[in-house]
């Protein structure tokens, strides 16, 4: 779908540059305009989305729902002082680096409430390795079961040798507190959620779980998947979490593919996250690592590997302070619970529609009305329009306009009327 730059005009979200009058008094006045040019005002992710577009050709265009990255963010993580440094050069020669990885460091520990992050992660393996950790350090040998809701994206049948046991949910969404009940005991190393959980709805119960688990020795860990939906309104640690992992591609602005992971954890976990660690002692920057930390979970290079990306993300907080995460969060749940009542209108039935989307919101269409029930349909005509969806849930980020939004509401109108017809 290319864009029309005169008919896509949106002046109030176009990209804004600063206006400075300045007397031409060497021009002709017969040469000077009388009335402004008339030129595309269109919202930079439109102009960046149309050349993507051109780049790819006959290549459905990435989903709406994927986050924008600023082009200063690559621009600046991409100077020659940064790319140019080798990962093994002297810490000596990369003070300025690790002073901006130190500062994020600091960053995200206020925007978490963690007491220290570690760029050293490899989630969610790296969260489960320092629940482990723990236990064993504290002679619970017999913990060997990790929950997980119904609904979560941990998939696997065992991790770091416990079990994964699945909690049921209610049909608000929301974990089975009484079936939680039954599941704890003193086998139970820790539970792994998310909040907004991956149906769309904030886990209203979620202190209640974090006393639940505490009460028999287990930790509770916080899956940062939707983190960007609460930035600046809630921190982890507030909502009773131990420990977290992010997904910062996720959440802030970095490369789509180009994963820049975290780790968080509380006073009490702090020894055990993995290294290295960026420290200050006051004169300069240095990588704590095995022999500073002799009970972390062990090296991980992936530091090393995601510098660049981690510099985007630091680049991107700047841009946006206190103010500007608050801004993101909020644009984010309106972006959201619009979209839900444009899939409404459009008659497509949402999952937990009574509850207010919080991100992302899910079409229910598995229903027997055969209308609602070709997903694979769906999918593959959203495709056909331009619009790739790896499933049924959307999720519509901050920087996703209104004229975006409405555009994608009428394709979904347009296929549900298709698939009406030919049912018939």
């Amino acid at each position: 779908m290319i864009i029309d730059f005169y008919s896509k005009s949106d002046p109030e979200n176009a990209f804004q540059i600063a206006q400075e009058r300045v007397e031409l008094k060497t021009i002709p006045n017969d040469l000077l305009r009388k009335e402004a040019p008339c030129l595309p005002t269109i919202p930079e992710q439109q102009i960046a989305q149309h050349y993507l577009d051109l780049s790819r050709k006959e290549k459905p265009r990435s989903t709406l729902f994927t986050k924008y990255s600023p082009p200063i963010c690559y621009q600046l993580s991409t100077l020659d002082g940064f790319v140019q440094r080798h990962p093994k050069s002297p810490i000596g020669h990369s003070q300025g680096t690790f002073a901006c990885l130190f500062e994020l460091q600091e960053r995200l520990k206020k925007i978490t409430g963690m007491a220290q992050i570690s760029f050293a992660a490899q989630n969610p393996f790296s969260s489960v390795a320092i629940i482990k950790a723990y236990h064993q350090a504290n002679q619970d040998i017999q913990r060997n079961e990790i929950l997980v809701p119904q609904n979560g994206m941990i998939k696997d049948n065992a991790l770091c040798g416990y079990q994964i046991k699945v909690i049921p949910m209610t049909d608000k969404g929301e974990i089975n507190l009484s079936s939680l009940k039954s599941m704890l005991s003193d086998k139970t190393a820790g539970i792994i959620l998310s909040n907004p959980s991956i149906s769309g709805c904030f886990e209203s119960q979620v202190q209640i779980i974090a006393d639940m688990i505490h009460h028999v020795g287990g930790l509770f860990c916080y899956d940062g998947l939707y983190f960007n939906a609460l930035l600046g309104k809630v921190r982890i640690c507030d909502m009773g979490f131990d420990l977290v992992h992010c997904d910062l591609q996720t959440i802030f602005a970095t490369p789509f593919n180009n994963k820049a992971e975290i780790m968080g954890v509380n006073t009490a976990l702090i020894p055990f996250l993995a290294v290295p660690i960026v420290d200050f002692d006051g004169d300069k920057y240095r990588l704590l690592t095995g022999s500073d930390c002799p009970q972390s979970i062990g090296y991980s290079p992936a530091l090393q590997n995601q510098i660049l990306a981690l510099l985007s993300v630091y680049i991107y907080l700047q841009r946006l302070g206190r103010e500007g995460l608050i801004r993101l969060s909020e644009l984010t749940l309106l972006n959201t619970n619009y979209l839900k009542i444009l899939l409404m209108a459009h008659r497509f039935k949402i999952k937990y529609f009574s509850r207010q989307a919080v991100y992302p919101c899910f079409l229910d269409l598995e229903q027997k009305d055969e209308t609602y029930s070709l997903t694979t349909l769906i999918l593959i005509e959203l495709l056909t329009n331009g619009i790739e969806s790896p499933s049924q849930g959307f999720k519509s980020v901050e920087t996703d306009s209104k004229a975006m939004l409405d555009e994608f509401g009428e394709v979904m109108g347009r296929i549900l009327a298709k698939i009406q017809k030919e049912s018939i």
